[in-house]
């Protein structure tokens, strides 16, 4: 029994063995079985499973099985499931650790738990032709249960780069490195957690975000840059975000809150916010257009805190409804058509899906403040905004003058303003068509000055308006104590890009000053510099385009003086209480109406002068009038130089009024140079006179060919025996110049002809009653002949010649050849100016004879000359020199006075009178000889004889017989001395002595 129950136990012992070997055997045929299935199918599994969570087509070069239950895949390749000529893959990647988890396995139902990819490349995509997007084809996951659980994932040493494709070609415009996992959240069931980092590098524009999803809602926060997203051109950095997403899948509908801190924006020349391209995105989705234009324009820069809300569904994103608010901490904006940088901006911006409203958002420009106010909406072609930057104290400086436009570039040009202002910038957009930009200033303390008419603007206040249509002035005021100037008017824009001015700027009291020389155009500083001024003037100003259509800017200045004097700084001549009315344009200035004084005299002006033209640089019509103008040496100044040469020598004195018409021949329409002279009154005092000539009245015309002499009369004073003789002289006549058009400053009589007409002429000591002459002139010798020579002389008649010079230095020399006859001697004898004597002291008679002599007009010295005396019916006066020598003689009878016949025969040689021959005769007695006579001193040295005289007709008496027989003298005379007192000297022959006394004694009663 022992031994059966053991054979038995053996036996059973045995089949259990061979039972548990076979349960191994097929345990271990099953597994190798699975294994064998799970190498061959669970790596389709992965890859179908990857293939679903992403809605893509999976490609790979290898894959192995891990006994463990992990997918080795080598360069997996996802691609959209529509293959194209191009690379449009999604992620390639040159390995990847796919693990299922065990239990799936056991329970046949094989889950991907968690999948590792290495070295990976995520491929943002944009096809620019068909504007579709790689990653369209991904679907949102419905979440963590079931069979739509997500594995975790790991993305480790990858990069996401975004890419464009045009006409086929692929072009890679961004790429960042990136890692990032995926895992379930312990602490929330059924969540899972995530981050992104996108280097990991310590960078300051290191992105890295990490968050939260369960169904149906995400949580993100951390730091992002615009480097790390692929599509961003511009580069930005969020430091802060926090959002949150809630979505439902069934619905398709999502609600989104984001909370964003210090977004920072750094300054970029990059005008573009976005790198993608394509016009169809900015249909779908007009914010995005908004914020490229925004962006563009303004180019933004600094840190703004962002709130908004976003809800709609994820399938029609483009209409979904956006509201928030940017508030703006720090920032900066430039806009591209008015770039003036404006930083500091603070402020709060409101915008929703298709608007932007912004309302008192403020910024500074250096010192000057700016705030901003306005609104955008229906973001696309048909964007509209409206925009307001306003400022109080805006600074005129080259960052505004760089800002500004052409139109208003060429403005500030034009008159270089600097100082403070405040503005009212406008810019609004309503359709395509429809923009409008308008800047209102208000000049607050400003100064300036136009180019044109660079005079400076102090202290100017006024409103100036910019807009499409041009500029406006209105009442732009510069007021510095009395001086005031306004400026009103437009100028507006054409389509050749000229500008049109219409301006108008109105001057009072304006001083005359170096300030205003400095102003003026080159050519109007000329002219200016010409003259010494000083006081006020007033002025309206015209700043104008002539021609629309050929552009330019031209200016006409309307100008009245006032309380101004003026004078030439090459001459001493100054007018004062000048006023005046000018008319300046850039190329003449027309005097219309001048008056000022001079002295006691009254100066006018009118006409055209043109700067910088001319061989003097200056052209010049002009007509001056004078009245009552005092002649003095700075009147004598203006004169041209032979002319005022000539007039200084004659000594004038007085006023004159005078009209001098001015032209160089440059301005046109103008009747030539010409003087006219008018004598009121003058006195003239010189040596080329032979006595002072008062009360000068007649007028002198000088033109470039003639002088003219118009009634030119003159008048002496003497004083003849003691009672004043008036002469009175008239000249009529012209002389003609040298070449017409002649330089003024040169003279050169050609010839002429003057008419001498005069009553009690003094020549040489003596008067002409009346005298009539005409001169002719002759400019070879420079000297003036007169060949008829006609006067009234002393009761008689003289005819002759006279020739006078004006050569310089001859002081008026003179020769006289004239014939006299019947001239009465007392008369004659007495016509002298000192000494007045009783009529019958004077020799009487009738003379005739002939004079040659040279003398000099501005004196009575007589160089040399000839003189013949016929005298008849003499009858010695009782005081003449004659009467003397009868005293001696004791001549007492009246016939011992009486003389039939006197005849001198003389010559003169230097102011000396040499008598050849004297010869006198009378009834009783002859006296004959020679000698001479000073004519300056009255020096007198005769030598005569007396002797008896009988007449052709007459019978001799006994003395007559007695004395012409003796033959030789019987009496000898020496006189000596002067003429008014001559000492006379007797001497007789011894036989005759006592026979003399018989010469003119009466018998006495002791004698009978």
């Amino acid at each position: 029994m022992p031994a059966v129950s053991n054979h038995s136990a053996r036996a059973k012992s045995g089949r259990n063995i061979l039972r548990w070997f076979f349960e191994f055997a097929v345990l271990a045929f099953l597994l190798w079985l699975v294994y064998i299935l799970a190498r061959r199918a669970l790596p389709k599994i992965a890859i179908g499973q990857i293939s679903e969570l992403t809605n893509t087509k999976i490609e790979f070069e290898a894959v192995r099985f891990d006994p463990n239950g992990s997918v080795f895949i080598e360069d997996l390749v996802v691609k959209p499931h529509r293959s194209r000529s191009y690379d449009n893959s999604i992620l390639k990647a040159e390995s990847v650790h796919a693990r299922f988890s065990l239990l799936s396995l056991f329970l046949l139902s094989p889950r991907l738990k968690e999948i590792t990819v290495d070295d990976f490349v995520l491929n943002i995509q944009h096809d620019l032709d068909t504007d579709r997007w790689n990653l369209s084809v991904l679907t949102m996951p419905r979440g963590p249960k079931g069979k739509d659980k997500i594995p975790l994932i790991w993305l480790e040493k990858g990069e996401v780069q975004y890419s464009k494709v045009r006409d086929g070609r692929v072009r890679i415009a961004a790429s960042t490195p990136v890692s990032a996992s995926f895992r379930p959240a312990e602490e929330i069931l059924g969540g899972y957690s995530f981050s992104v980092t996108t280097t990991p590098e310590q960078s300051f524009e290191k992105s890295r975000i990490v968050g939260l999803w369960v169904p149906g809602r995400i949580e993100v926060g951390g730091r992002i840059s615009s480097k790390d997203i692929p599509g961003f051109d511009r580069p930005w950095i969020i430091d802060t975000i926090d959002a949150r997403l809630r979505y439902n899948v069934e619905e398709r509908a999502y609600w989104l809150s984001v909370k964003i801190k210090d977004l920072f924006g750094p300054p970029s020349a990059k005008e573009r916010l976005f790198a993608f391209e394509s016009e169809t995105a900015y249909e779908k989705f007009p914010v995005l257009l908004g914020l490229q234009t925004f962006f563009a324009r303004y180019r933004p820069a600094g840190r703004v805190d962002i709130d908004f809300l976003a809800s709609g569904r994820y399938d029609e994103i483009a209409e979904s409804s956006i509201s928030g608010t940017v508030h703006c901490t720090d920032g900066s904006a430039s806009d591209k058509n008015f770039p003036y940088k404006v930083e500091q901006v603070r402020g709060e911006i409101d915008f929703s899906e298709n608007s932007v409203t912004f309302d008192s958002v403020r910024g500074r420009h250096g010192d000057v403040e700016i705030q901003v106010s306005g609104w955008c909406a229906d973001f696309g072609p048909d964007w509209k905004y409206q925009v307001q930057i306003t400022s109080d104290n805006m600074a005129l400086d080259k960052d505004l003058y760089d800002a500004l436009g052409p139109q208003a570039r060429e403005f500030w040009s034009a008159f270089s303003p600097s100082g403070v202002v405040a503005m009212n910038y406008s810019l609004s957009r309503w359709s395509g068509t429809d923009r409008r930009a308008a800047l209102a200033v208000e000049l607050l303390d400003v100064d300036g000055k136009y180019e044109g008419f660079a005079y400076p603007l102090n202290d100017t206040r006024g409103f100036l308006f910019f807009s499409e249509e041009g500029t406006a002035f209105s009442n732009v005021v510069s007021q510095v104590n009395d001086r005031r100037i306004s400026i009103n008017g437009t100028a507006r824009p054409t389509e050749s890009g000229q500008s049109i001015y219409d301006i108008l700027i109105k001057a009072e009291n304006v001083p005359l000053d170096k300030t205003l020389e400095a102003s003026l155009p080159a050519s109007q500083k000329s002219f200016y510099e010409l003259f010494e001024l000083s006081g006020l003037f007033d002025a309206n100003i015209a700043v104008f385009t002539p021609d629309e259509h050929q552009g330019g800017t031209t200016y006409r200045a309307d100008v009245s003086f006032k309380d101004a004097s003026l004078g030439a700084k090459e001459s001493p001549l100054a007018v004062s209480n000048v006023s005046a009315e000018v008319i300046f344009t850039p190329d003449s200035i027309e005097i219309t109406d001048f008056k000022g004084r001079y002295g006691e005299g009254l100066v006018s002006l009118t006409g055209q002068f043109r700067p910088g033209s001319g061989t003097d640089g200056l052209g010049y019509c002009v007509s001056v009038h004078g009245e009552q103008m005092p002649l003095d040496k700075d009147l004598l100044s203006i004169l041209p130089k032979p002319l005022a040469g000539l007039v200084a020598d004659l000594g004038p004195e007085g006023k004159i009024s005078f009209t001098a018409d001015l032209d160089n021949g440059v301005v046109g329409d103008c009747s030539g140079n010409s003087l006219t002279i008018e004598c009121l009154g003058n006195s003239l005092d010189s040596n080329m006179l032979p006595y002072p000539l008062q009360d000068v009245t007649g007028k002198i015309y000088l033109t470039e060919s003639r002088i003219e002499f118009d009634e030119l009369a003159a008048r002496a004073v003497h004083n003849i025996r003691g009672r004043a003789i008036q002469s009175d002289i008239k000249v009529t006549g012209q002389l003609e110049l040298e070449g017409g058009g002649a330089d003024v400053s040169s003279i050169s009589v050609r010839g002429g002809q003057i008419e001498l007409a005069a009553e009690n002429f003094r020549l040489a000591g003596k008067t002409l009653r009346t005298a009539e002459a005409v001169f002719d002139y002759k400019p070879a010798s420079e000297e003036w002949i007169s060949r008829n020579l006609l006067a009234n002389f002393y009761g008689g008649k003289m005819i002759g010649t006279l020739e006078l010079s004006t050569r310089s230095g001859t002081g008026g020399e003179f020769l006289l050849k004239a014939g006299f006859t019947n001239a009465d001697l007392r008369e004659f004898l007495s016509d002298k100016e000192s000494d007045p004597m009783p009529m019958d002291a004077y020799t009487t008679g009738r003379m005739s004879g002939s004079v040659n002599v040279v003398g000099r007009m501005s004196d009575s010295f007589l160089d040399i000359g000839h003189c013949r005396l016929d005298i008849t019916h003499m009858q010695v006066g009782r005081l003449s020199p004659f009467a003397k020598l009868l005293a001696v003689l004791n001549l007492t009878e009246p016939t011992d006075h009486a003389f039939d016949k006197m005849l001198v025969d003389s010559y003169i040689k230097n102011n000396r009178v040499y008598f050849r021959k004297l010869d006198l005769s009378g009834e009783s007695l002859a006296f004959s000889g020679s000698g001479w006579m000073d004519l300056s001193e009255r020096d007198v040295n005769l030598t005569l004889t007396a002797r008896g005289h009988r007449l052709a007709t007459a019978s001799p008496s006994i003395l007559r017989s007695l004395t012409e027989g003796l033959g030789q003298a019987v009496v000898r005379i020496d006189i000596t001395g002067t003429v008014d007192d001559p000492q006379i000297k007797t001497t007789t022959l011894p036989v005759i002595r006592e026979t003399l006394g018989i010469f003119g004694t009466k018998p006495t009663k002791s004698g009978k």
